[in-house]
């Protein structure tokens, strides 16, 4: 059974709407369990984060997807921001990056932000019912279906 994780933390729920479409994506996916770990102001304690249930489920996971709303900077920063940020951290700790292989050029408006490190969605003050659109949650499910396929071929030792 491959694991993947679904990290994330959503202010208004627009994040954790497209967690539901990536986790969709990923169960698609025979032989996966998917894991959703949602990241809690109260699991931090003097400016770090405790909680060891937690990092126990994150460490037996086979892929992580993190999920993070764009505003402000750092994490919850610009989306390009935010995806570089993902990206070090990533690097920081010897992990390997899935992008999207979607191009915007299609008639569904899969990736029609034309993200390719990392899908990216777009809302405004809308609610998580409105907003994201269709096109932005298909573009999470298809990517969570992309890092489950990975997560499969590299458990199974092919690249």
């Amino acid at each position: 059974m491959t694991t993947v994780a679904i990290v994330c933390h959503s202010g208004s729920g627009h994040t954790t709407k497209l967690a539901e479409r990536v986790t969709n994506g990923a169960n698609a996916m025979p032989d996966v369990k998917v894991t959703v770990l949602t990241l809690n102001g109260k699991d931090i304690v003097e400016g770090r984060f405790k909680n060891s249930a937690f990092m126990e489920r994150l460490e037996g996971s086979d892929a992580i997807i993190f999920g993070s709303p764009t505003y402000m900077g750092g994490p919850s920063g610009d989306k390009l921001s935010t995806m570089h940020y993902f990206f070090t951290l990533a690097m920081q700790h010897g992990m390997i990056r899935a992008g999207t292989d979607e191009t915007p050029k299609n008639n569904q408006g899969i990736n029609r932000l034309s993200s390719y490190s990392g899908v990216m969605a777009q809302a405004m003050m809308e609610s998580p019912e409105e907003k994201p659109d269709a096109a932005d949650k298909l573009t999470w499910e298809l990517f969570g279906k992309r890092v489950a396929e990975a997560a499969k071929r590299w458990k199974a030792g092919r690249a």
